[in-house]
């Protein structure tokens, strides 16, 4: 069905269930609040989705929730992908650990709370392992409403189209299920042996209609939109029986219908919700997945969320197929068709003029991600009043290659996602360009000759099966190592070979080992050769290659100085393979400058931070160290000690009448000196003169022609303190 697809919206409050968190996970409580463990995806949709109007004053635990308290209630979800448990952050209302996806859920109190305890987890853990849950939602350009018999132009992604919904003789209902086949196929296995489940993860079925009279698994249907009781799986809306029917009708009686709910009555469901329905459908042991839904513009976070679910399924034995999508748009922006664990639906349609034609249908989303197209305008199916309506859209072409898989499935229960691919490889009519193109991937399939399983070929060859890695993301962390693409045969007998489309961004060696190169996007394309019974077939394998993180190594954390340190260099280095050049800033330029190379020099006494700075460059993202923490203090007072001015040297002595004057070596560390003179040799009795300033002393009034002896000696004197050098050699002289 044409509509604008999973749009976002808000929702509140907090939530109630569960037991205690596994010791291999966490025995953790966040702060006083223990994490309660959900251990299925209705254990946990039950609890992520009434906590709200269990708390709400006036509403009993069952009581409906209005549009906006469920938008409310959805938007104040976060969801952390990681081994780490979160703790307790303010305006978190409960902490949940939800063991089938292995992640843990946080319900915030509400919208805006979960706005900052998204920044602070953001802080905490890596981008991509905090998912914020998102509104999505089924509408439609027409309101959801079947075929009215008018004309009118809708809007989707800002292009204008002309939508002929009406059912007029140049626009009859088309017969998909003629077109491939199905009608004969049904009619040649209803005596096969076996049951095949599809599960429908769509707004339910109607459960009375004409169309579903023994064909849905009451025991495993489920209601997981959060609202009404499990058993409750009624389809309010349409869509879901729609999609169910063309399946019901395509197969035979063999095949029932799983029906997983996941849109409540506002059709509105979230991320979340939708990947515990694939988790709900592969516990329960769905053969196929028919996902009739999906938003534009998914995140890397969200992608991976809903990937790691459908790689589970897919290596249990699902197949898993998406509607592709109605935008007119690249594939690539549809979750989850754009995922590589999907089998991807466009639509295609008679054309005008020769309705034994086929073209593509104007809505369609296209690209590489494309893999196959099946009948997708005025189809007619079951709708939820209990009429047969006539709906077009790529959520009713994916339930026709849903359909076809069952059949597959019923005759060979054992093929995998990988087989069943191939199969539909060996029936399938080209479109448009020779080989796999964008407008119809490989084509459209036929199963009218499956029974007999003669093939499409001339020579009857069939395509081989080749099981891969569906899709890579990694960064420049990972640059120059390698990882096995685990690529195997799982029908076949070609030879593996493997090639790269860009060396710049992955080299794949002979063996199949990948190695990271550069930042960018390429394909690895394994091929598995011809042979006597097989057709050469291709397998792509998506590589994508992401600007890496860097990290920085600081050698301490703390500093403390003085005002009289001199300037000092901080020595940040970045972590290989990171390459970018550091620089530094600070929170203080009154405290200290920092150049850019990390010197600094004190200007005040203070506290200041500096943060080191990778330079972001092609291969990798800016990133910003820890913070430093400088503290500079006054400079201490200093004590200073006087020192030993050393040995005084008497330079000349001279007489005069009953007098003489000494003369003596300027000593630089010398505050002063003393001079001492006697007429004993000994020194004894010694007369002793203090002199500052001046390098000679004449001393006077002496005794007449009487031998005296002289010593000098200087003395420094600092604080009040005084250190005295050494008195010089005697000398004497006889006075006049």
């Amino acid at each position: 069905m044409i509509r604008k697809r999973f749009l976002v919206s808000v929702m509140a409050a907090a939530l109630i269930l569960g037991g205690t968190a596994p010791a291999s996970k966490t025995q953790v409580k966040a702060a006083d609040q223990k994490i309660i463990v959900l251990k299925t995806p209705q254990q946990a949709s039950k609890a992520i989705n009434q906590s709200t109007s269990a708390n709400s004053k006036g509403r009993s635990a069952n009581a409906k929730m209005t549009k906006q308290q469920r938008e409310e209630l959805i938007k104040s979800r976060i969801i952390v992908k990681s081994e780490k448990a979160p703790q307790k952050i303010e305006g978190v209302k409960q902490i949940y650990y939800y063991s089938v996806g292995d992640y843990y859920i946080l319900q915030c109190i509400s919208k805006q709370a979960a706005d900052s305890v998204e920044k602070q987890l953001k802080k905490q853990y890596d981008s991509e392992e905090v998912i914020r849950d998102r509104v999505i939602t089924q509408s439609d350009d027409t309101d959801g409403q079947p075929d009215t018999g008018d004309t009118g132009e809708t809007t989707d992604n800002g292009n204008t189209y002309t939508d002929y919904v009406k059912q007029n003789e140049d626009e009859q209902v088309f017969d998909g299920i003629h077109m491939m086949g199905m009608d004969t196929l049904k009619e040649q296995a209803k005596d096969w042996q076996g049951q095949v489940e599809v599960a429908v993860i769509d707004s339910g079925i109607d459960r009375d209609h004409e169309l579903f009279t023994g064909r849905i698994d009451t025991e495993k249907s489920i209601n997981l939109s959060g609202q009404e009781p499990e058993n409750q799986y009624d389809d309010t809306y349409g869509h879901g029986s729609h999609v169910s029917g063309i399946i019901t009708q395509a197969t035979p009686d063999q095949v029932k219908i799983m029906t997983v709910r996941v849109f409540d009555d506002y059709q509105m469901s979230s991320l979340t919700q939708i990947t515990m329905g694939i988790d709900y459908a592969r516990e329960n042991g769905a053969d196929v997945m028919n996902m009739s839904l999906g938003h534009t513009s998914p995140t890397d976070s969200e992608l991976k969320l809903i990937n790691d679910s459908m790689e589970k399924s897919v290596k249990q034995g699902s197949v898993l197929l998406a509607a592709s999508g109605n935008e007119a748009n690249n594939v690539s922006t549809s979750c989850p068709a754009n995922n590589s664990w999907t089998i991807s639906v466009g639509s295609v349609q008679p054309n005008p003029t020769d309705r034994t034609r086929y073209t593509r249908s104007w809505f369609s989303n296209y690209g590489k991600r494309l893999d196959f197209v099946a009948p997708g305008n005025n189809i007619n199916s079951a709708w939820a009043d209990g009429t047969i309506v006539s709906l077009k859209g790529t959520s009713m072409a994916t339930p026709h290659m849903a359909a076809a898989a069952a059949m597959v499935k019923l005759k060979h229960h054992d093929y995998d996602q990988w087989r069943v691919y191939a199969t539909f490889l060996d029936y399938t009519k080209d479109l448009g360009a020779a080989g796999k193109d964008d407008y119809f991937g490989n084509g459209y399939v036929d199963l009218s000759d499956y029974a007999s399983e003669k093939t499409a070929s001339k020579e009857n060859k069939r395509y081989q099966a080749i099981s891969a890695k569906a899709v890579t993301k990694t960064t420049m962390n990972s640059v120059g190592k390698s990882f096995s693409l685990d690529a195997k045969l799982e029908e076949g007998n070609g030879k593996l070979t493997y090639q790269t489309s860009n060396a710049k961004v992955a080299q794949v060696t002979s063996d199949g080992k990948v190695v990271i190169k550069g930042v960018g996007k390429c394909e690895i394309m394994i091929k598995a050769s011809a042979t006597d019974s097989y057709k050469e077939t291709v397998h792509t394998v998506q590589v994508e290659v992401q600007r890496g993180q860097q990290t920085i190594n600081l050698p301490s954390r703390t500093y403390t100085k003085t005002m009289a340190d001199k300037k000092f260099k901080l020595a940040a280095t970045v972590a290989k393979p990171g390459n970018g050049t550091i620089s530094y800033i600070t929170n203080n330029e009154d405290i200290i400058t920092i150049s850019k190379d990390g010197y600094i020099t004190p200007k005040k006494t203070g506290t200041a931070k500096v943060y080191a700075i990778a330079a972001g460059t092609n291969e990798f993202e800016e990133a910003v160290s820890d913070s430093i923490t400088l503290t500079i203090k006054a400079a201490p007072k200093v004590v200073k000690k006087p020192v030993n001015p050393g040995k005084a040297k008497i330079t000349k002595l001279k007489k005069g009448k009953k007098s003489f004057k000494v003369t003596y070596k300027k000593q630089t560390k010398a505050t002063g000196y003393y001079v001492r003179y006697s007429l004993k040799k000994s020194m004894k009795g010694a007369k002793t003169v203090k002199v500052k300033g001046k390098t000679y002393l004449t001393v006077k009034k002496l005794k007449s022609k009487k031998r005296y002896y002289v010593q000098v000696r200087a003395y420094n004197t600092v604080s009040g303190k005084t250190a005295y050098g050494s008195w010089s050699t005697k000398k004497s002289i006889k006075v006049k």
